[in-house]
């Protein structure tokens, strides 16, 4: 693997875990692992700080190193990652190696047939797991390394969670009806993959990273890979074939095209290998997925996926003892992403390093484990080794520096990105460092600062002044809250970049009197830090920041801009510069023009970029979320949501914006494009990203509200064309493209519900085009209908749609054989008021079939009538549930046998002349189920409604 050191400006908090009280609900427990129990918020693996052993607690024992131990200890939980051990007459700590209280999630799947078409026109059925996904089913969940149990239920969906797991420890998955399956999840948010409920053949899927990394890096470096599939079930998969794909940004020369592997017998496996590379990614790490698709002779299919987690790059911690030191010193470092602590020790001679992903949130380096005879003096440094001479530590003569470091309450501030300290008896050192992501492999040449901590920020920024050199990077650590008058950000055009934390308290920068609290001129970055915010006033007459030509703003996770209203351009963001938004939020501003940020050209064409963060809750006439009055946006994450303008909710273009991710949801316009406004540029949508429509849920949907109002996601401007031929109303998927200088199919504005689709029939035609996975979908009739039978299925999407008749009755009647609706996987139809769907006489299904994951729901003023299943093995005259889930409101009624002869639904097998569900046992009702009467597929006998 490729290693390459990263520089960056560093300041050190000291922090102690806490190792004078056992923390409230942690017992002390003493015995050996015969008659003791711990306390589950013991469990999990630790480290022990003065040698070179790994504990694993679990209920009833401690291994040590693997090795159950009989040594009678005492143990007292001083904080969520410390254990201070009593053994004997000795006490020492153990820290925590990783988190206790992840989460992982995968999915329940099943079979289901599936129409495959040939050249031939023969549509032979094959059976497919990965659009299987299995609803409401039980999962029970065992973790083989300390016992302990659990169940949980997969969504409707197939997914599952488990909440409190421990990465690194394999858990047995057995699902209702399935096979046990063993899984490793590896960290918080791991997804496991696919576990396929099947008799006979059944797989699943492992990964293992062949060179020992311990993290794997979005910087081209290249890991190599083994997978191993094995059949886990009881029978032959007979002459299989495996086929890869891989997420965006994956880089591999592994095959995509299907491959012989032949037959794999039960218990067997086989194994690919492959070697990957991840191309830089804008967040702190992402998962990326591999996915593998089994297929045997039969055309049975299964599907399994594989997550591998890259992390931006790495930061390097080095370690440096006294070379006439007596025993090494210990110490480890926390990953801050999984809690997870790597080990490094120095022994005086060799230097030690450990790796860490790059974390904007701060890593905890820990040293314990010295006794009176191996006291000594240690140095620490990130991303350069800190380099003292052996006459440095032999001069060293401060026993006491950075103590009491002891507790949480007494920690200290180091200013340098590199420090020395001397651990004695019983001592345990903490200390938290903050690092600034480099934006490229640091020069070591480039100058970094630590701003004095005892500085307020008027102060500080004198200082900078002060001492500012070309190159100079300046770090503030804030001390509290502040209360500040404009500043400008100069520095005779020397190039400086200025960063603000707040530590490890949140700290506020209040805006004293009316002007920019920040106008950041040529040459200077400012950039905003974790705990940092900034907050404007509630008449002002500037933005709360200003970046003019040739200088830039970052705001990066955990930083802030809100609470400005400003008579001029935007009440966040004016910018005539760079403005790179990775983290952060804006939110609560007011202007007349872009209420978050405005990108303007009165000095020279903006630029913004956002990659995350948060834009939301701001106000303006025009693009309140963003405005791009000239320049140029690119939105390739985070979030513009809840804001609210006249024109364009989320976003105004007179620029150029250009939208390669994220999500624009929840804002509304009083005029047009709730999503978008494009007024006078260009607006361009890939694949990536999503704009939510009108059918949304209350929460994403953007709106368009006046009766003028059109585009509630995406509305052009066209001269003298009130109702523009370039709208989006209905949600913009993650893989739809849009071109605001293209018309009609080419710029894909082919969509242009609700205003012109006169019946039922044209909308669910639209619908099969359009539906956008999570969308919902309400059609309203306009007058009584006869359909041909309809398959609501889009490709495995999770759709919901809703049929209501609007403020008369209107009918559904079915014009020739078949079930009038077969609602398959991941749909859900739901007949809502003044709403009856009318059969057949003579007609050979159920009115409406209910499929694999497929849902019917039957609300207040909804009927389903008038249907004969004369098949020989009719089952279910109204509604026949194979699978799916039925549930009817009380409101609703479905009529049985019992009603006169144009009401009734029938079946000739008497099994359900109203409903019949496909379950063991199975569930019927033959009599109306009317108002009053609740039906519910997953209730039995009486209290699920059924007769």
């Amino acid at each position: 693997m490729k290693h390459g050191l990263f520089m960056a400006g560093a300041f050190v908090i000291l922090v102690m875990a806490g190792c004078t009280q056992p923390v409230t609900g942690h017992s002390n427990v003493q015995g050996d692992s015969s008659g003791s129990t711990y306390t589950e918020m013991c469990w999990g693996e630790w480290i022990r700080m003065d040698a070179d052993e790994t504990w694993y607690i679990s209920g009833g024992a401690i291994k040590i190193n693997g090795s159950v131990s009989s040594t009678p200890v005492s143990l007292a939980k001083q904080s969520d990652r410390v254990i201070e051990v009593t053994e004997g007459g000795r006490k020492y700590y153990l820290y925590a190696s990783r988190i206790a209280n992840a989460r992982f999630t995968g999915k329940v799947a099943g079979f289901d047939g599936v129409s495959l078409s040939t050249a031939g026109g023969a549509s032979p059925s094959i059976q497919q797991s990965a659009a299987g996904g299995k609803g409401w089913i039980n999962v029970l969940v065992k973790n083989l390394d300390n016992g302990s149990t659990k169940e949980t239920q997969t969504d409707d969906a197939g997914k599952f969670t488990v909440d409190g797991a421990i990465p690194g420890d394999t858990y047995e998955i057995t699902p209702e009806g399935g096979m046990p399956v063993t899984v490793t999840p590896q960290g918080d948010g791991d997804d496991v993959g696919t576990i396929t409920v099947t008799d006979g053949v059944n797989f699943k899927t492992r990964i293992t990273e062949d060179n020992g990394a311990p993290y794997l890096y979005a910087n081209g470096a290249q890991y190599d890979f083994t997978i191993k599939t094995t059949n886990i079930g009881t029978e032959d998969c007979l002459a299989a074939t495996y086929q890869l794909g891989f997420d965006g940004g994956l880089v591999t020369a592994a095959s995509t095209e299907k491959k012989i592997w032949g037959t794999i017998e039960p218990g067997a496996s086989k194994t690919i290998s492959l070697s990957l590379k991840c191309g830089a990614i804008e967040a702190e790490y992402a998962y990326k997925k591999i996915t593998i698709t089994i297929t045997d002779v039969n055309q049975k299919i299964w599907v399994d996926s594989i997550t591998v987690k890259f992390y931006k790059m790495p930061t390097y911690f080095y370690l440096q003892t006294d070379p006439s030191a007596a025993a090494p010193v210990y110490g480890v470092v926390i990953n801050p992403y999984d809690n997870k602590a790597s080990r490094f020790q120095a022994d005086g001679e060799n230097l030690s390093y450990v790796t860490m992903p790059w974390s904007s949130s701060g890593y905890l380096v820990v040293f314990s484990g010295a006794t009176a005879a191996t006291e000594a003096v240690y140095a620490l440094g990130v991303n350069r080794p800190p380099a003292y001479s052996a006459s440095d530590f032999e001069n060293f003569n401060e026993p006491g520096r950075y103590e009491p470091n002891n507790t949480e309450q007494t920690a200290s501030v180091v200013i340098y990105d590199s420090m020395m300290a001397y651990l004695h008896k019983n001592d345990i050192d903490c200390y938290r460092y903050m690092v600034p992501c480099p934006e490229k492999e640091p020069e070591f040449e480039d100058s970094l600062f630590q701003v004095p901590s005892s500085l307020s920020l008027d102060e500080s920024l004198e200082w900078i002044g002060a001492y500012a050199i070309k190159g100079g990077a300046y770090t503030v650590i804030l001390n509290g809250d502040e209360l500040v008058a404009p500043k400008t950000l100069y520095y005779g055009g020397k190039t400086v970049s200025i960063t603000l934390v707040g530590g490890f308290a949140e700290r506020t920068v209040s805006l004293g009197s009316n002007g920019a609290l920040f106008t950041v001129r040529s040459g200077v970055t400012l950039k905003l830090g974790n705990n940092i915010t900034l907050r404007g006033r509630s008449s002002n007459t500037s933005s709360l920041v200003r970046v003019e030509s040739g200088g830039a703003l970052e705001m990066k996770f955990g930083s802030k801009i809100s609470g400005n209203t400003s008579s001029s351009l935007s009440g966040g963001v004016d910018v005539s510069g760079m403005f790179t938004m990775s983290g952060g939020e804006i939110s609560g501003n007011t202007s007349p023009y872009g209420g978050g940020v405005c990108v303007s050209s009165f000095i020279s064409s903006g630029i913004f970029t956002m990659s995350g963060g948060k834009i939301s809750g701001n106000t303006s006439s025009s693009g309140s979320g963003v405005y791009v009055l000239s320049g140029t946006f690119t939105m390739g994450g985070g979030e513009i949501s809840g804001n609210t303008a006249s024109s364009g909710g989320g976003v105004d273009v007179s620029g150029t914006f250009t939208m390669n991710g994220g999500e624009i949801s929840g804002n509304t316009a009083s005029f047009s494009g709730g999503g978008v406004y494009v007024s006078g540029g260009t607006f361009t949508k890939h694949s990536g990203g999503v704009i939510y429509g009108a059918a949304a849920n209350s929460t994403l949907k953007n709106t368009a509200i006046s009766g003028y109002g059109y585009g509630h996601a995406v509305y052009v401007y066209e001269v003298y064309v009130l109702k523009s031929q370039k709208r989006r109303d209905f949600t913009v998927g993650t893989w739809e493209s849009l071109d605001s200088t293209k018309s009609g199919a080419a710029g894909a504005w082919a969509e242009s519900m609700p205003g012109n689709l006169l019946s039922l029939d044209e909308s669910l035609a639209w619908l099969s085009a359009n539906a956008a996975e999570g969308g919902e979908y309400t059609f309203t009739l306009r007058a009584n209908e006869s359909l041909a039978p309809r398959r609501l299925y889009y490709s495995g999407k999770k759709v919901s749609i809703t049929l209501l008749g609007g403020t008369e009755e209107r009918t559904v009647s079915l014009s020739s054989n078949g079930s009038l609706f077969t609602v398959k996987d991941g749909v859900t139809l739901t007949l809502g008021n003044n709403i009856t769907l009318r059969g057949r006489s003579d007609n050979t299904s159920a009115l409406v079939r209910v499929d694999s994951s497929g849902k019917l729901e039957m609300n207040s003023g909804s009927k389903i009538s008038g249907n004969a299943n004369t098949s020989y093995n009719g089952f279910g005259g109204g509604v026949y549930v194979h699978g799916g889930a039925f549930i009817k409101q009380s409101g609703g009624i479905i009529y049985g046998s019992n009603e006169s002869s144009s009401l009734k639904n029938t079946a000739s097998t008497n099994n359900g002349h109203a409903v019949y569900v496909n379950s063991s046992p199975a569930k019927k009702r033959n009599n109306t189920a009317g108002e009053g009467v609740t039906l519910d597929s997953k209730k039995d006998g009486s209290e699920g409604g059924w007769e």
